[in-house]
Order: C-alpha cells, then structure tokens, then sequence
C-alpha cells in the first residue's frame, strides 16, 4: 500500500473529475444548484484550476492510494481534500 499527496496542479484530468462527480452528486440531490454553479463559473473554475486554487493564498493537492490485493484486485483511490470526495476505480484480474 502506498499513499501520495501531491499538489493537484499538474493532475487537471484528475481533478476536473473528481470537482465534476462531485457537482454531479449535488445537482442529482437539487437541481437548482445547476444556476449557482453557472453563477460561480464552475466551467472555467474547472478549465483554470491555479486561478482559484493557486498560490499565494490557495492550495490543491490530490491524495493517490494504491493498494494492491491479494486476490488480484487493484484498486485505485483519488481522494480530494477540499471536496472531500472519493472516487474509486477498480479492475479485477482475470
């Protein structure tokens, strides 16, 4: 098992999809949270991670946690701190 936390900046598909489940599971509980993400601009906020999240005064970091079972199972966890959502892909071996 192995934990990574790196800064998110040079993981922009990683992080566009974790942002994006993440508006996804909001909108699926209230479909008016569509007009306050189009109020936020979340589309460029997503396209132009360091302007909102970039230093001086913001941070983004991705969290990888690899863990390689013994039945063959690999699974792979994206974790992201300041959506505090997870995002598990898992592949069984055949």
């Amino acid at each position: 098992m192995e934990l990574e936390i790196k800064e998110g900046y040079k993981y922009n598909k990683e992080i566009r999809e974790l942002f994006t489940e993440y508006a996804n599971l909001v909108i699926a509980g209230d479909k008016a949270f569509i007009e306050y993400l189009k109020m936020q601009h979340f589309d460029q906020e997503i396209e132009h991670l360091e302007e909102k999240y970039g230093y001086p005064n913001g941070r983004l970091y991705i969290v990888f946690y690899v863990c390689i079972l013994i039945s063959t199972i690999i699974a792979i966890i994206r974790y992201d701190i300041k959506r505090q959502s997870v995002i598990k892909v898992c592949e069984e071996s055949k």
